[in-house]
């Protein structure tokens, strides 16, 4: 994993380091046992063919979150490109009260509804997925549906920046076999995603989102992601 934050990249993408930063660097808050579980989506609008994403989360406890991106290729658009990626990841987090870092897993699927063209700007795909997160004497399920829209600027120095925004509607639920657990129960809740992807070079690139929630089986809260991406030279992306 360290080798991902030694790759050589230029001064006038490492110029674009500080920018991002503080575009996504606003406030987070209120902290709660099964908030530190839940964690940006960190999707860009956009199916990879393969990507390696490690970042670190703040708001409501830290996490540490790592994702695997990869495309389905019985799933093709018919001209050589991916249409559709699965996804795997998975992380530990240290939410306020708990005891230990908790690990939590998910699993999901990205599939192109729009690509920018001449005629419109913006790119789209659709989401899905499930997650499981261990808390300290419960379980919380998570499964998202969304959408995440965005659009490509081309920067000096061949980088790539890429804003976005991810809505999700959430069915969550929440199992609980001890008295600090709290109550078990079942909701419905949004999550929002706003984040931005830069790609710095072929290889190397930066992603980082503040995502938005509200209701659910654990107070609102805020959480900022900052992570870094790879992909493996010879891939498009």
């Amino acid at each position: 994993m360290r080798t991902w934050l030694f790759l050589p990249c230029s001064r006038r993408h490492a110029r674009l380091l500080p920018a991002l930063v503080a575009l996504l660097g606003i406030g987070v808050a209120s902290p709660a046992l099964a908030q530190g579980a839940a964690v940006p989506a960190l999707q860009r609008p956009t199916v990879s063919d393969r990507d390696y994403t490690a970042a670190l989360v703040g708001g409501g406890g830290a996490a540490f979150l790592l994702q695997w991106r990869e495309a389905w290729p019985m799933a093709g658009d018919g001209a050589g490109g991916a249409r559709t990626h699965w996804q795997l990841e998975g992380g530990l987090a240290d939410a306020p009260g708990a005891t230990s870092p908790r690990p939590f897993v998910g699993a999901g699927v990205a599939r192109t509804l729009v690509r920018a063209s001449a005629g419109q700007p913006l790119d789209a795909v659709w989401t899905a997925g499930g997650g499981v997160a261990w808390l300290d004497g419960g379980v919380v399920v998570r499964v998202p549906v969304g959408v995440s829209v965005g659009h490509t600027f081309e920067v000096e120095g061949g980088a790539r920046v890429t804003p976005f925004a991810h809505p999700r509607l959430q069915v969550e639920s929440r199992s609980c076999g001890e008295r600090r657990c709290g109550a078990s129960r079942g909701a419905v809740s949004l999550a929002f995603d706003v984040g931005a992807d830069a790609q710095l070079t072929p290889q190397l690139g930066v992603r980082a989102a503040v995502q938005f929630s509200g209701g659910g089986v654990s107070a609102a809260g805020d959480r900022l992601a900052l992570g870094m991406s790879w992909t493996p030279p010879g891939l498009k992306r």
